[in-house]
């Protein structure tokens, strides 16, 4: 991680999804639910299992992938993996295949928020809880934005999201590809709102 690589930025785009996810999500399960004749309470539990379960099963690899310099990547990697779960949603009719889904649905949005943590944590030394403030701030908005996407668009709510992750993926890739490797990236320690 480190200055430069712009993760840390583009967390407040992610924040804004994570809140139209949730928001969306919440609506838009309603007619997978019946579409599909599978319990809506069931498929929100399942995301919630990986919610849960995601930070401890992706912490190794987070820790890597901080520690190796590599969080544009990885944030990329895990928001392209959020969107085929979101793509594949309306697609699926099958009650267990929908479940697994919901599940990694969940890891791959807790993987995103703990690298979130951990990345203001270690490297933010000063103004951190600010940062962290103002991420959930961007969650909120998205989260009040979510109902008005949903009720105009109810059938295109999981494209909505699988759209907005996966330019945001490609915007790090990008970066990546244009910018390389940020130099120093492991002696760097930013300012709030840096990176």
């Amino acid at each position: 991680m480190g200055y430069g690589t712009g993760v840390l930025q583009t967390y407040w785009a992610y924040y804004f999804i994570r809140g139209l996810s949730v928001g969306i999500a919440g609506i838009a399960t309603l007619f997978v639910a019946r579409r599909t004749g599978v319990q809506q309470g069931l498929l929100v539990a399942s995301r919630g299992v990986g919610l849960c379960l995601g930070p401890n099963l992706a912490a190794g690899v987070l820790g890597r992938v901080v520690d190796r310099g590599e969080t544009q990547l990885g944030m990329a990697l895990a928001l392209m993996c959020k969107a085929m779960c979101a793509f594949f949603i309306p697609r699926s009719e099958s009650h267990l295949a929908l479940y697994g889904i919901f599940f990694a649905l969940g890891i791959f949005m807790s993987a995103l928020d703990t690298l979130a943590l951990v990345l203001v944590t270690r490297f933010i030394k000063k103004g951190g809880p600010a940062v962290l403030s103002l991420y959930d701030a961007c969650y909120g908005l998205g989260g009040m934005v979510a109902p008005f996407i949903a009720v105009a668009l109810p059938e295109a709510g999981w494209e909505i999201l699988a759209i907005a992750d996966t330019t945001v993926a490609m915007y790090l890739v990008m970066r990546r590809l244009t910018k390389g490797k940020p130099r120093q990236w492991q002696g760097e320690v930013v300012s709030a709102g840096g990176g």
